[in-house]
């Protein structure tokens, strides 16, 4: 069943997406990948400054399997996963508008940490309609979107810094279908696309 409005407006607010255990996992993933040093500055992206980044890490990949059946609730939709990526923004840093490629067709940004955690930084969204919306993810939180169609931004972080899941779909009926993992042969847990 399709969340009200997604397909209308284009995004979805999906509260405690992930809960305590999931989003202690994912932190205790993340930081674990900034001290091994699998994470790496942002170099011409949209994020210019101040952040961290891993494409495809190990446990994004897992919550990018786990968390498929909530986002196709969302979607009224079958997804086939296409990638994983997070983020450490750090003071200062900023989202610069702009849509996804084609592997992000339909795309969950879930917050997973916010330091101090009364700080608020929502993501700006301009929906199918032309309407903006500021939607405040605290953690566990995600705001799902159609990743190709609909910019988004943030303006510069306020706080010490913030941890970010990004979980990437296409939708296995689409157009994007044959981007399935993004253009590789499996995930990196070793799942190979089906049949």
């Amino acid at each position: 069943m399709t969340q009200a409005g997604f397909w209308e407006r284009g995004y979805f607010l999906a509260e405690t997406l992930l809960d305590a255990e999931q989003i202690s996992f994912v932190r205790s993933a993340m930081d674990a990948s900034r001290r091994t040093g699998a994470m790496h500055r942002s170099q011409g992206s949209t994020v210019p400054v101040a952040a961290l980044n891993e494409y495809a890490p190990l446990g994004g990949e897992a919550m990018l399997l786990q968390c498929r059946p909530a986002i196709e609730a969302v979607v009224g939709r079958e997804l086939v996963p296409a990638y994983a990526f997070w983020r450490i923004y750090e003071r200062g840093a900023a989202l610069l508008r702009h849509v996804d490629r084609n592997a992000c067709e339909v795309s969950a940004t879930i917050t997973v940490a916010i330091d101090p955690e009364s700080a608020d930084w929502p993501i700006m969204v301009e929906g199918l309609d032309g309407t903006s919306a500021a939607l405040a993810l605290r953690p566990g939180d995600a705001a799902v979107y159609l990743g190709c169609q609909v910019p988004h931004w943030r303006d510069p972080l306020p706080g010490a810094s913030q941890h970010q899941l990004f979980l990437h779909y296409v939708l296995k009926d689409g157009p994007n279908a044959g981007l399935a993992f993004d253009g590789r042969t499996k995930l990196r847990l070793g799942i190979e696309p089906e049949g």
